[in-house]
């Protein structure tokens, strides 16, 4: 399901974190940029755990505003930095475990070295 994000502002502290941000995501992405590009705030908006100031984000054709979390994350995945929960793994092993718990098939096309 696509996302489109529309003008999209966020102020924390009358800080200017995101500024008229315009995008359209249509498949698996990541986000890269320098510390305090706005990176996180970001992923928080579009996986509903932050509001944000001004723009428009859109779910498929839906208001993400009008989307129930549990809709929201069957199409969206957040996995911060300092997720702990499992320290003994490393990140593709956690992103595999949750896919799991989530009814994906465990993959085959990686390999421990």
């Amino acid at each position: 399901m696509d996302i489109y994000i529309d003008g999209l502002t966020k102020i924390i502290k009358k800080k200017q974190i995101l500024s008229d941000v315009t995008l359209s995501i249509s498949g698996i992405y990541g986000l890269l940029g320098p510390n305090g590009a706005g990176k996180t705030t970001l992923m928080k908006i579009l996986a509903g755990l932050t509001d944000f100031n001004a723009g428009r984000v859109f779910l498929g054709e839906e208001l993400i505003s009008t989307n129930t979390y549990v809709r929201r994350t069957d199409h969206i995945g957040y996995l911060p930095q300092d997720f702990m929960i499992y320290p003994e793994l490393t990140v593709y092993e956690v992103l595999e475990h949750i896919a799991i718990l989530q009814g994906s098939k465990p993959s085959t096309s990686y390999h421990h070295q």
